[in-house]
């Protein structure tokens, strides 16, 4: 079920003006797995070992700690012979090199008993055999402070979940994994959440209204033919007993 990988890699950090970087230049090959050879669109259906071109991976990783709330994460990888199941659920190995970029902010502002966490990511690729949404987010503004008389520590506040549109896949349980299927081409979508969050002494209550949004927005899919949950209330109890 497992592909076999070997990776080498090289770190370094480096302060700049009181900004820490770290770099990475790393190198993965990986041999595909038995379902993968097995499945495999090679006319001669005979595969072993020495007729299988393993994938390569050469990529480069930059992570910016700007301050000690906000840091910005860039990849860059270039991969050779990238095996991935093709619509028709055959293992097929592509004929170019493929380009994946990515680049992801995460932020903590705070003023007073405000507070806004989350983060940004772009990612894109250059071939539709690795398919990417190029925008996500996720962001988080509550306020957090004591109530009654400084006895309850609480939060209370809104989730947003963003993600531009996906050309398409489509999850296999005979594979084990996802194979590229354009007819599950998925349109962008917003998840939003209410919450409250409370802990009193040993007892902490959690409280939350899921996608509430749907109420106007109607049915979405993280991933076609997987649709968002329906606006649910969700309520939890955690409650530690001690001698």
């Amino acid at each position: 079920m497992y592909p076999n990988s070997f990776t080498a890699n090289f770190t370094q950090h480096i302060n700049i003006f009181g900004i820490n970087n770290r770099f990475k230049i790393a190198y993965e090959k990986t041999i595909p797995n038995w379902i993968q050879l097995n499945s495999s669109t090679n006319p001669s259906n005979q595969l072993s070992e020495e007729l299988i071109e393993p994938t390569l991976d050469q990529y480069i990783e930059w992570d910016i700690e700007l301050t000690k709330n906000i840091s910005i994460h860039n990849a860059y990888h270039n991969i050779d012979a990238y095996t991935y199941y093709n619509e028709l659920a055959n293992s097929v190995t592509a004929d170019d090199p493929i380009q994946v970029i990515q680049s992801r902010i995460k932020h903590h502002v705070n003023s007073k008993k405000w507070h806004w966490r989350g983060d940004i990511g772009y990612q894109n690729s250059s071939s539709d055999n690795i398919p990417l949404a190029k925008l996500l987010f996720n962001q988080r503004i509550y306020w957090q402070s004591k109530i009654f008389k400084d006895a309850t520590e609480t939060q209370i506040g809104v989730n947003a979940r963003y993600r531009s549109s996906h050309p398409g896949m489509t999850y296999s349980p005979i594979l084990g994994d996802f194979y590229t299927n354009p007819l599950s081409e998925t349109n962008a979508s917003l998840k939003c959440d209410l919450f409250a969050n409370f802990q009193i002494k040993s007892i902490k209550i959690y409280a939350s209204y899921e996608n509430f949004n749907a109420l106007w927005q109607g049915e979405q899919f993280t991933l076609k033919p997987y649709p968002i949950a329906q606006p649910i209330f969700r309520l939890s109890l955690i409650w530690n007993f001690y001698d």
